[in-house]
């Protein structure tokens, strides 16, 4: 993940990073790993699932980053993958695509 980071804030120095993982310890390593800040993906989408509502962001207000990096993705349920969709800006999406299919894959080959 670092060598990725590393490469990308070359490419891109102005870029907001955010790094995130679905459990506090996996996000942990992964602060530990990086020497970055990385946070819960429910911290992330500053989800709060309480009462008759569910407070998170979304479209209207979306995750303030350039890259996102998500640790152990396969962790995510559907519910929260859904969310988490809808919290990335649609110019986000496009323009990262490749960037996060990369990410993605280096995820999938190391298991």
């Amino acid at each position: 993940i670092k060598g990725i980071i590393y490469a990308y804030q070359k490419m891109f120095p102005d870029h907001k990073i955010r790094l995130c993982a679905p459990t506090g310890r996996a996000a942990q390593r992964m602060a530990e790993s990086t020497e970055m800040e990385a946070v819960t993906v429910h911290r992330l989408l500053d989800y709060r699932p309480y009462g008759d509502t569910n407070i998170h962001k979304d479209a209207n207000n979306p995750i303030q980053a350039d890259l996102i990096v998500v640790d152990e993705m396969s962790m995510m349920d559907i519910e929260l993958f859904d969310i988490f969709l809808s919290a990335i800006t649609f110019t986000f999406y496009l323009s990262h695509l490749m960037r996060s299919t990369m990410i993605a894959m280096h995820f999938m080959i190391k298991l």
